[in-house]
Formats: structure tokens, C-alpha cells, sequence
């Protein structure tokens, strides 16, 4: 009998489909990945004033951050397409919390540097594998809908939380928002671990670790696969350095207040949160 599915099957590792439950903690993670990213922006020039140092050189904390998300991205993915999505995320999660807490505690802008790199590769493969997760238990006639909600997470960082946890360190001080956020990180990570079913995860055999190993080659190989990343580079770079320097520009031009600043970023991603949900299902 023929079948009017298209596209590629749900992976047989991946032990059923996510429940909502699952799906909640994953997302939550991946936010609380998200803020951390974002949150350097309003709380910029406090860093620079209790570091004693200049706003751009704890703007230049970004670049470890990134690159340290993308080399562990890199290197984590294929280690969990064998070992099973939810040990890594886990790890991660407690890893991120570590990295938060070491920023809590620097006293000297050295420990800060290594703080965020730390941070930055636990955020990058938390972001890795909680799209893989969800993309290796939604079915792909639904999977539009679901990268949505995902997409959605991105947006919501800066429209609900951001301004949550200026508020918090105008309120107390960037350090604060340290401390929620190892808390947090590692209560998801317990969930994940509990809740997320890796089922009879079945180790590849030794030609498909191979035919795992030479994917990154042929996605960059691949003309369209190329342009993709390409362009979402300089898409991101670009927001990227946008959104950091924005928090310090309207500090020191217009006087704003941490929590305005926050607010700026919550009225900003308001139309971004909308495009994000909406565009799943239409693509669908």
C-alpha cells in the first residue's frame, strides 16, 4: 500500500513521542539559555563598573560565549546521537549552573571571562539538543507547529524574561540574576533527566557512525545547506551585536534605568513572538 507521508520518519531511537510536560521543561531550559545570552545587554554597564573595566571590554565576553556554544554544539551533537539525548542535556543543564554560579562568585573580571565560556558551551548544547529532542519525537507532519513554539522560546526571551531579571538587578544586583538562574537550571535538568523517556536507545553501528561523522562535510558541501548557515551567520552576528550594545547606548544617551531597558526589549519583541508562533503552522 502507498503512503501519503512525506518527509523523513521520527527516529526509531527516539523512545515515543514528547508530552507536554517534557516539552515544558525542555523549552524552559532552552529560555533560561536564552535570557543568560540576552540579559548582558541592560546589565552591561554595572559588569563594566563593579569589574572596573570598560563596557566594550565586557562586550568582548560575548565572542567566548558564542564561540564556546558553537564548538560544543558541534562536538556534543554526535556524541548524543549515540548516547541519547537527555544525559547530555542534563549535563549540560548542570554544567550551566556551575557556570552560573562561578559568575556569581568572580571577584576578578578573569573568573567573570571564564564564568561566561562556560555558560556559553552548556547554552550552546542545551539549544542543539533541545531542537534534535523535540525534531526526534514530533512527527513531521506536526513538526512545523512545534519548531514554532520552539522559535517562540527566542522571542520570548527578551519580551517576558529579560525585563524580568533587569528588574532584579536593579533591584539587587547583576549578581542576583546568577543565582535564579543556576537554580533554575538545575531543577530543569532533574526534570529533563526524569521525564524525557530515551527508551532501547540503539547505539549506531560502525557505518552509520561513520555516515554520522561526514554530515557537518556534506551539509557544507551542499549549496543550499551552505547559503542557510551563511546567512543565519550574519543574521545573528548582526542581532547579536545589536541587541548587546543597545542596553549601554540608551543607559548612557538617555539616562534609561536597568528596568526601563528591560521594558524596551519587552515592547520591542512583541511582532517577533507573533511571526515566531504563527509561522509554524502555515508552514505546516
Amino acid at each position: 500500500m502507498s503512503s501519503t507521508r512525506t518527509g523523513p520518519p521520527v527516529s526509531p531511537e527516539a523512545g515515543g513521542e514528547i508530552g507536554v510536560r517534557s516539552a515544558a521543561a525542555l523549552i524552559g531550559l532552552l529560555l533560561v539559555g536564552l535570557v543568560d545570552n540576552q540579559i548582558l545587554s541592560p546589565v552591561l554597564r554595572e559588569i563594566a563598573l563593579s569589574f572596573h573595566v570598560s563596557v566594550g571590554r565586557v562586550g568582548t565576553t560575548v565572542s567566548g560565549y558564542a564561540l564556546a556554544a558553537a564548538a560544543a554544539a558541534l562536538v556534543v551533537g554526535p556524541l548524543s546521537d549515540r548516547g541519547g539525548r537527555s544525559r547530555f542535556l542534563t549535563a549540560a543543564g548542570l554544567s550551566f549552573a556551575l557556570g552560573s554560579t562561578l559568575a556569581y562568585f568572580s571577584n576578578f573580571f578573569g573568573l567573570f571571562v571564564a564564568a561566561r565560556i562556560v555558560s556559553g558551551a552548556s547554552a550552546g548544547v542545551i539549544s542543539a539538543l533541545v531542537v534534535a529532542t523535540i525534531a526526534d519525537r514530533v512527527p513531521y507532519e506536526r513538526r512545523g507547529r512545534a519548531m514554532g513554539w520552539v522559535a517562540s522560546a527566542y522571542f520570548a526571551a527578551p519580551i517576558l524574561f529579560v525585563p524580568a531579571a533587569s528588574w532584579l538587578a536593579d533591584l539587587s544586583s547583576w549578581r542576583a540574576i546568577y543565582v535564579v538562574f543556576a537554580l533554575t537550571s538545575i531543577l530543569l535538568s532533574i526534570l529533563v533527566r526524569s521525564w524525557i523517556d530515551e527508551g532501547h536507545h540503539r547505539k549506531p553501528k560502525g557505518s552509520e557512525t561513520a555516515r554520522q561523522s561526514s554530515s557537518y562535510l556534506r551539509f557544507f558541501l551542499n549549496r543550499t545547506t551552505a547559503a542557510g548557515a551563511v546567512s543565519a551567520f550574519f543574521v545573528s552576528g548582526g542581532i547579536t551585536g545589536f541587541i548587546l550594545y543597545l542596553g549601554a547606548f540608551l543607559g548612557e544617551r538617555y539616562g534609561l534605568s536597568v528596568t526601563q531597558i528591560g521594558l524596551v526589549f519587552l515592547l520591542s519583541g512583541a511582532a517577533s513572538l507573533a511571526g515566531a508562533v504563527g509561522a509554524g503552522p502555515l508552514s505546516d
